[in-house]
Order: C-alpha cells, then structure tokens, then sequence
C-alpha cells in the first residue's frame, strides 16, 4: 500500500471517530443524523467505521453538524 492510501486511511479513520463522537455527544441517532445530513443511514455508518471513499460525503456531514477541519503540525517528539 502507497504511503498516500496510508495517510489517507489514518485520516478517515480519525475523522470518522470524531464524526461519530460529536453524533453521540449531541445525542442523535443514525437515522437522525442521516436525515439532517440527507444522506442514507448506512453512508454515516461507513463514514464512522472509516470504510467510505468519498470525501464529499465526509464534507456533508461535517456540514450537518456544523463542523470543518483544521490541521495542526506538530513535532513527533510531542
């Protein structure tokens, strides 16, 4: 596997957990989330187990909740 796809796992990976924790902490459920989000159910469920390929999806949903990323660099040493 390329160090590109690998990056990119991590990352969806991560993102996916946050997705889902900010879903759980504002107490709403799948179907709930898949309706404010217009998206099936099962894309927010692929989404959260790192296993979608299409970021714009990933987009919408982080536009449901109100949410956009930023990206910090820090040293390996922290």
């Amino acid at each position: 596997m390329s160090s590109y796809k690998k990056m990119s796992n991590a990352f969806k990976e991560m993102l996916g957990r946050e997705l889902k924790k900010i879903r759980l902490q504002e107490k709403i459920n799948i179907n709930q989330a898949a309706e404010r989000a217009r998206l099936p159910w099962y894309e927010i469920l692929l989404i959260e187990a790192s296993q979608h390929r299409h970021w714009g999806t990933y987009k919408q949903l982080l536009d449901c909740y109100g949410k956009d990323i930023q990206i910090v660099l820090i040293d390996k040493n922290t």
